[in-house]
């Protein structure tokens, strides 16, 4: 065999080594996306249930935030500054995946689900005065 020949099939395994890495990255990266889209899904997921679990477990503050919903003007004024708290905590999550969603880390539909929760959240009577005093 001559040194030509040696040579072309040097580039042809060369040529199928890169080939082969290609394929092996491009599977790789397919699962890491794959793992960090369900990463900030049940990031998103978990931030909801802490709001709710604080809310739920707590007696006070679940009817607080009952009474807020309904009728603001009901709540004393260290209630109606708990009924706050306990609003931005679930507004700053919905910030929260806003921002995700804009980088591409929380996909659009999902996105499109949480704002229609968050319309349906804030059309209540309580917590549309508490976005017109909050405009963020």
């Amino acid at each position: 065999m001559n040194w030509v020949a040696i040579g072309a099939i040097g580039e042809i395994l060369g040529a199928v080594a890169v080939l082969v890495t290609l394929v092996y990255l491009a599977i790789q990266i397919r699962q890491n996306t794959r793992s960090v889209t369900m990463s900030v899904y049940e990031s998103a997921m978990s931030g909801f249930n802490e709001v709710m679990r604080d809310i739920t477990t707590n007696g006070d503050l679940s009817e607080i935030v009952r009474r807020g919903a309904l009728d603001p003007a009901s709540l004393s004024e260290e209630e109606l500054f708990r009924f706050n708290f306990a609003i931005r905590c679930y507004s700053n999550h919905v910030y929260k995946l806003f921002r995700l969603n804009r980088q591409g880390a929380f996909p659009d539909g999902e996105w499109r689900r949480v704002i229609l929760e968050a319309v349906q959240v804030f059309s209540m009577p309580g917590y549309a005065a508490f976005k017109a005093r909050n405009r963020f």
